[in-house]
């Protein structure tokens, strides 16, 4: 689906150092995973160091991100399910500011595609977030820039730890283990009344953290985990490789899902 123009091939370079305009690295920290394709992986964490052959090719649009996965055979077809959905699209803004989680659908032409719109120009990362139909993990970054007036950009840290949307009051601590970093969540209502957030894509919370310099990782509540234990939400993730990292983290309640962002320092 390149429509009138051509298409461009974007192969892989680690995501750790500067990338020129179409180099990317991807790569994968596999963790080990359930073989069942449809397993919700609320345990799992996937990690933006692939290292398997899978490249993106880039076909979006002006008003779309459209791409499709390359192998080493041709273009990648063996999707398995993760959290109810054959691909996540994470978008950022490489200042963190500007985020969206969407999830882009395929046509007979392997094209993944959905629309979108920057809020604003800049440059953004794009991390393709699937798993394989033996249920192995992939998170492939390539980057995207966008035109228009300029506005605000640079990281601004931010490190309280109580946020309120809509009424709705989000408590955020970090807690250091032997094995990596725990992220508990407390929600509360107007009245102070603990709220349980109601599930969405197969889980009760979905959290992706990103560092300055594009370092992913995307994880989930474990199991047994809820708003009937004192320790709130818990998001578990092994240690964290840069310094600063912000998380976005989406819970739906009342329907209506809401994105909070907390700035961490390892």
């Amino acid at each position: 689906m390149c429509k009138a123009k051509s298409c461009c091939r974007i192969f892989v370079m680690t995501v750790r150092i500067s990338l020129p305009a179409l180099l990317i690295l991807l790569s994968a920290c596999t963790m080990s995973a359930p073989t069942d394709q449809h397993s919700d992986h609320s345990q799992m964490e996937t990690h933006s160091n692939d290292e398997s052959t899978l490249i993106i090719e880039d076909r979006s649009g002006p008003s779309e991100v459209a791409f499709a996965v390359q192998g080493p055979r041709g273009i990648f077809t063996d999707f398995g399910i993760s959290h109810t959905k054959e691909m996540h699209l994470i978008i950022v803004r490489d200042d963190l500011r500007h985020f969206a989680h969407l999830h882009p659908t395929r046509d007979r032409e392997e094209t993944w595609s959905v629309s979108f719109t920057p809020p604003a120009p800049g440059n953004y990362w794009m991390y393709a977030d699937f798993v394989e139909a033996d249920a192995t993990p992939h998170t492939l970054r390539w980057e995207r820039k966008y035109s228009g007036d300029p506005e605000p950009h640079g990281i601004v840290q931010d490190f309280s730890r109580e946020k309120t949307l809509d009424g709705i009051t989000f408590e955020a601590e970090k807690i250091s283990t032997a094995n990596g970093q725990e992220f508990h969540y407390h929600i509360t209502d107007v009245t102070g009344s603990l709220v349980t957030p109601e599930e969405y894509l197969g889980a009760s919370g979905h959290s992706v953290l990103i560092s300055p310099s594009g370092d992913f990782v995307h994880t989930h509540p474990n199991h047994g985990m809820d708003h009937g234990d004192t320790e709130g939400i818990v998001f578990m993730t092994a240690p964290l490789s840069d310094s600063f990292y912000r998380s976005f983290t989406q819970f739906q309640i009342d329907g209506v899902v809401r994105t909070v962002d907390f700035d961490w320092e390892r």
